[in-house]
C-alpha cells in the first residue's frame, strides 16, 4: 500500500512540475508535455513536442494539440502512452500549447500544457559610452537586435589599480538596479563592459577604459538608436539609477 501511495504521489508531483508554464487550475492534469530541444530555443529551430499520459483515463482513440488558439492537431501516436508532433522552422513568437486525449467513449481529457519561448542570443553590446555629470557617472549603450528573451545587463566597473570590480545589475524589462556602487575617486582609472545574457547566451561588449579626469561632461545620443540602457553611478548615492530610453 506504501509503495503504491509513493508512486500515486511521484507521478502527481511530475504532473504538477511540468504544467507549472500554463495557468489552468481548473483542469485535472493527467501527464506531461515534453519539448525538445527544449521550451525556451533559437527562433526557427525544429522542435518536437512529445504528450505523455501517466494516468489512462480510458481507452484512448488519438491525441490532440492546441496550440494558442490555432485548429487542432491530430499528434503522431507511438504508442499507448505517449505521441508525438514535429515543427520545422518554429518561428512564432511566444506561445502556449495543450494536449488532450480523445476517448472511445466521446469524452475528452486534459493532459498537459506547455509554453513555447522561441527567441535569439544577445547581440554583443555597442558603442558604450560613460560620462560625468554633477557627481554622477552615466553610462550607455545600445543592445543590438532585440533577442525578443528576457535580457538581463550587467555593467562591470574595474579599478585599474586594484583590480577590484563592481557589477551593476539592470533588467530589461524592469529597468532598474540592485547593487551598491562603491564610490568613484577622482584621480582613479577604471575600465568598463556590459554583459548581456539570457538563457541562449550571453555576449560582452568592448571594454572602455578612463580616468575621471577625461570621462567628459557630455554625452551624445546614438542616432537611430532603437533602445538604450543606461546607469547612473554617484559619488554619494547609495543606489545606482537606471533608465530605459526608446
Amino acid at each position: 500500500m506504501r509503495l503504491a501511495t509513493l508512486i500515486r504521489t511521484v507521478a502527481a508531483l511530475r504532473i504538477i512540475t511540468c504544467c507549472k508554464a500554463v495557468e489552468l487550475p481548473s483542469l485535472q492534469r493527467l501527464g506531461r508535455v515534453v519539448v525538445d530541444p527544449a521550451s525556451v530555443f533559437l527562433m526557427g529551430s525544429d522542435i518536437s513536442i512529445s504528450c505523455v499520459l501517466l494516468v489512462i483515463p480510458c481507452q484512448v482513440i488519438n491525441f490532440q494539440l492546441n496550440m494558442s488558439g490555432s485548429p487542432d492537431i491530430y499528434m503522431k501516436r507511438l504508442n499507448n502512452t505517449v505521441a508525438r508532433y514535429r515543427i520545422a522552422g518554429f518561428n512564432i513568437l511566444k506561445s502556449s500549447l495543450m494536449c488532450y486525449v480523445n476517448c472511445v467513449d466521446g469524452r475528452k481529457h486534459f493532459v498537459c500544457g506547455a509554453s513555447l519561448s522561441p527567441g535569439y542570443p544577445p547581440d554583443p553590446p555597442q558603442e558604450l559610452r560613460c560620462v560625468w555629470r554633477q557627481n554622477v557617472m552615466k553610462c550607455i549603450w545600445r543592445i543590438g537586435n532585440p533577442p525578443i528573451l528576457d535580457t538581463s545587463y550587467t555593467l562591470h566597473v574595474q579599478d585599474v589599480r586594484t583590480n577590484v570590480e563592481k557589477i551593476f545589475t539592470t533588467d530589461l524589462n524592469s529597468s532598474t538596479a540592485s547593487s551598491t556602487p562603491q564610490s568613484l575617486l577622482d584621480n582613479g582609472q577604471y575600465r568598463v563592459h556590459v554583459v548581456a545574457r539570457n538563457l541562449l547566451g550571453n555576449a560582452s561588449s568592448d571594454i572602455l577604459t578612463f580616468s575621471m579626469q577625461n570621462i567628459g561632461t557630455m554625452m551624445q545620443l546614438i542616432p537611430g538608436s532603437r533602445l538604450l540602457m543606461s546607469v547612473w553611478l554617484g559619488l554619494t548615492h547609495k543606489h545606482p539609477h537606471t533608465h530605459t530610453h526608446t
